[in-house]
C-alpha cells in the first residue's frame, strides 16, 4: 500500500532580551520571543487538506543570588512550547488486525508549558548538590491514547486539556579522583490532570510519580572512557490506567581516535 502524505511547517520568531546586576544584591536575566507557527499537510491527493497557525508569546525571567563560589540560589519563570511532530500529526493507518488501528491526529494542538522552577546549588569540596522544586502547568498536553470507535481500538494521539506537574528534584555529583565520577538524579513530583477524549471518555485523575537515574565514569587511559547508566521508574497512574515500575541499564565504552577526531561507542 503506498500513501501519498505530504507535511511542513514553518516558524518565524523574534526575540529580545536583558540582563544584568541589580545593586551587586542579585543578577536578572529576562526576555521575550514571538513566534508565528504555521505547518500544513496533505493525505492522499487532497483528500484531506490541513493547515493550522498559531502566534505566541515567551517570557522568561531568571534570578539569581550568588552567596560565595560554593552556593547559589535561583528563581526562575519561562513559558516553552512542545509542538506534536510529523508522526503525531499522521492520519496514515497501521492496523495489525480487524480490531486494532494505529494512526495519527491532524487535529492536534501545541501545548504550552508554564514553567516556575526555585533551584539551589552546593559544593562542597569534590562533592556537588543541586535541588529544585518546580510547579509545571501544561496547556493542551499531548498524549497517546487507545480510543473505542465502532467496536474497533484505535491508539492515537490527543489533546487533553490540562496537566499540573509539581514535585522535587535531586542531583548530586561526586568525582572523588580525576578519573571516576559519580552522579545520582532523583525526581518526586504530584500529577493532575483533566481532559476529554474523542471517542468521550473523561481522563480527570491524578498520581505520584517518581523515577531517578544513577551513572558512574571511569577513565580508563586518556582516551578510553568506561561509563554505566542505570534508570528506573516506579509504579504509579497514568491518565488511561496505571503503569507498572520498570528499569534499563546501558554499559558505553568510547575510544577517542586521531588526537579526538574520532571516537567509537
Amino acid at each position: 500500500l503506498v500513501t501519498d502524505f505530504d507535511y511542513s511547517n514553518h516558524v518565524f520568531a523574534a526575540y529580545a532580551s536583558v540582563s544584568g546586576t541589580m545593586k551587586n544584591w542579585f543578577s536578572y536575566d529576562a526576555g521575550l520571543r514571538m513566534e508565528i507557527y504555521r505547518y500544513y499537510l496533505d493525505y492522499e491527493k487532497d483528500t484531506l487538506d490541513h493547515m493550522s497557525t498559531a502566534t505566541n508569546l515567551f517570557p522568561s525571567v531568571h534570578l539569581s543570588k550568588e552567596f560565595n563560589e560554593k552556593q547559589r540560589i535561583g528563581l526562575s519563570y519561562s513559558r516553552r512550547v512542545n509542538r506534536p511532530d510529523e508522526w503525531q500529526l499522521s492520519p496514515v493507518i497501521y492496523s495489525s488486525d480487524a480490531y486494532e488501528i494505529k494512526m495519527g491526529n491532524p487535529e492536534l494542538n501545541q501545548s504550552l508549558i508554564d514553567s516556575y522552577e526555585f533551584e539551589y546549588l552546593l559544593i562542597i569540596g569534590k562533592f556537588q548538590l543541586n535541588s529544585g522544586i518546580y510547579y509545571r502547568y501544561s496547556h493542551d498536553p499531548i498524549g497517546n491514547y487507545i480510543l473505542n470507535i465502532d467496536e474497533q481500538f484505535v491508539e492515537t494521539y490527543e489533546n487533553l486539556d490540562k496537566e499540573i506537574n509539581s514535585g522535587f528534584e535531586l542531583t548530586g555529583g561526586y568525582t572523588p579522583v580525576d578519573w571516576l565520577q559519580f552522579r545520582l538524579t532523583a525526581d518526586v513530583y504530584y500529577s493532575d490532570w483533566s481532559g476529554v477524549l474523542a471517542d468521550g471518555n473523561n481522563l480527570d485523575g491524578q498520581g505520584l510519580q517518581m523515577n531517578g537515574n544513577f551513572s558512574t565514569s571511569f577513565t580508563i587511559k586518556k582516551n578510553t572512557t568506561l561509563q554505566f547508566l542505570a534508570y528506573y521508574y516506579a509504579p504509579g497512574n497514568i491518565p488511561q490506567g496505571s503503569a507498572d515500575a520498570f528499569y534499563y541499564f546501558d554499559f558505553i565504552l568510547k575510544q577517542s581516535l586521531f588526537k579526538k577526531k574520532l571516537t567509537l561507542g
